[in-house]
Order: C-alpha cells, then sequence, then structure tokens
C-alpha cells in the first residue's frame, strides 16, 4: 500500500477509513468470514474514498477489488453483478484511468456538472433498461434477487460512464446503488453465506462515502454552460462530451 496516497487527507476521510476498516475486521473475526472478502472489502473503501478526493490512484485498488468482488458475486449467484464486474468494470478501470490521466497533471481531477435534460435522460434510460435486465435474469435458475441485481448492475454501468468523464452527477447514481446493494447483500446474510458479512459492511462503507463525495464534488464542480453558446454568468466554460 502507497502510503504517500494518503497524504492530505481531511480528519473525516481518515476516522471514516480507519473506522469501516474496524469495524469490518471484527465483524469478519466474529462472524467467521474469510481473510480474502475482508482484503475485498478494504480495497474497496479506499478506492472509494480516493474518487471522493477525484485521485486517478482510485483505478490501482478498484482493480483488485473488482476481481474479487467478481468471485464473491459468482458464489452468491448474483450473476449480474459478475457480469458486470468481469465483463465491464475489469476493463474500465484501465479505461477511466488513462482518460483521468488526459485531464490530471498532479493526480487529481476537475470535477463538472451534467445538465438537468442530460440527468433526466439518464434517470429514464437507467429506469427502462433496469426492467429489462431484470427479466432477463430471473430466467437464470439460480439467480438471486434479479431485479435488485438489475438495478445495482444497470445503474453502476451509468455511474461508471459518468465518472469517467468526471460528472458529480455519478454520486447520485452511487447512492442508489450502495442502497439496492445493502439490501441483496442484507438478505445473503441472513440466509447465512460466507463472505456476506465483510461485503455488507463494505456496502455500507460505500453509501457514507458516495454521500460525503457528491458534497465534494458538488462544491468543486464546474457549472454546465446554457445552451446554446452562453456562458453562464461567473462559469467558467467547459468542453461538452
Amino acid at each position: 500500500m502507497n502510503i504517500s496516497l494518503f497524504k492530505g487527507w481531511t480528519s473525516f476521510e481518515k476516522v471514516w477509513l480507519l473506522s469501516f476498516t474496524l469495524i469490518a475486521a471484527w465483524l469478519s473475526y466474529v462472524w467467521g468470514d474469510t481473510l480474502f472478502s475482508f482484503s475485498v472489502f478494504l480495497t474497496g473503501v479506499i478506492c472509494v474514498v480516493l474518487v471522493a478526493r477525484g485521485s486517478i490512484w482510485n483505478y490501482s485498488y478498484g482493480t483488485y477489488n473488482v476481481v474479487g468482488y467478481s468471485w464473491l458475486s459468482y458464489k452468491n449467484g448474483f450473476f449480474g453483478e459478475l457480469m458486470l464486474n468481469a465483463g465491464y468494470f475489469l476493463p474500465m478501470q484501465l479505461i477511466g484511468f488513462l482518460m483521468w490521466k488526459g485531464k490530471s497533471s498532479d493526480g487529481t481531477i476537475k470535477m463538472k456538472k451534467l445538465t438537468l435534460e442530460q440527468l433526466i435522460c439518464w434517470i429514464i434510460t437507467s429506469a427502462t433498461v433496469t426492467i429489462i435486465y431484470g427479466h432477463v435474469l430471473s430466467l437464470i435458475l439460480s439467480q438471486n434477487s434479479p431485479y435488485l441485481d438489475s438495478c445495482s448492475t444497470v445503474l453502476s454501468v451509468i455511474a461508471m460512464i459518468l465518472m469517467a468523464f468526471r460528472y458529480t452527477e455519478q454520486w447520485i447514481f452511487w447512492i442508489v446503488i450502495d442502497v439496492v446493494s445493502i439490501i441483496m447483500w442484507s438478505l445473503r446474510y441472513s440466509s447465512g453465506v460466507e463472505g456476506s458479512a465483510a461485503m455488507l459492511v463494505m456496502w455500507s462503507a460505500y453509501l457514507v462515502n458516495a454521500i460525503y463525495g457528491y458534497y465534494k464534488w458538488n462544491k468543486c464542480s464546474e457549472r454546465p454552460i446554457k445552451y446554446p453558446f452562453e456562458k453562464a454568468k461567473g462559469a467558467r466554460r467547459i468542453s461538452r462530451v
């Protein structure tokens, strides 16, 4: 673990990471969880804090987390999560790294915002695809919670796209994803499934971080330009994606 990555962290970020790490370690021990699931948790929480800080190095920790979480999803019958992480999140680690690298000279990036029209379009699209994909997953005999799995998967695809393009509204989608994932893993924990305890704490930590991330990015992000070519008062001109 590169200690220099943690220089400049706020007191909240340090306390947040330490608190959830200790909680996860204790619960993993009490509930007989595995060291592997704990390592997935730890890399995951470090990754999301680095995203909230706008640090490009989130992708290094994210790669391990994606691979580990894919395995846990496979063992627990969350095939939507498996396909999302192995087939989409894994290559997006490299793509996101390259996209952020081109917008950063010091390891951090500038945030920006969607217009209201763009946000509404993303919400309608996500709701439609969630219903369709949920039906597809329900046809898999060993699939658990198909529509919850679908919601988490579809919103994660959208959130990752918005994250790669540095949009603040990614955090709105991450908040919903985290709530849905907490419900999913709570159901698996109630069934006594191995690895579910650490995953439940991990998604709870993600939820806290997503709320913090939205606050931080919303405060630091560039405002969208009004159409067609007028620059909003007090806003800097930004390129459209």
